[in-house]
């Protein structure tokens, strides 16, 4: 069953920086790191367990094709993406201090 996706807005401005950075390398590369994210969005939503746990409670949704990783929460009503970070960051960057 699909659950309901909440994307905060540290997620939305993250997204938005990385599809910008994507197409500023090459036209198009932007919208294509954007469809990849939709494609793992979606996964997520229909499959919230199934991605890795982390120590922190934090899920991490590979992107595929790209670096990066949605950060998320499996709560009972909603998955709840916090943010899209680069795989590269450091793990203090990766989840929020506080939901």
């Amino acid at each position: 069953m699909k659950k309901k996706v909440i994307i905060r807005a540290k997620a939305l401005k993250s997204l938005y920086e990385a599809c910008s950075w994507y197409d500023e390398k090459q036209a198009g590369l932007g919208i294509k790191f954007y469809k990849s994210f939709v494609i793992t969005r979606k996964q997520i939503s229909q499959f919230p367990e199934s991605y890795q746990l982390s120590k922190t409670n934090y899920r991490l949704g590979i992107i595929e094709g790209f670096p990066y990783l949605i950060v998320y929460v499996n709560d009972p009503e909603a998955v709840i993406i916090y943010n899209i970070i680069s795989a590269h960051e450091s793990p203090e960057k990766r989840f929020p201090k506080n939901k």
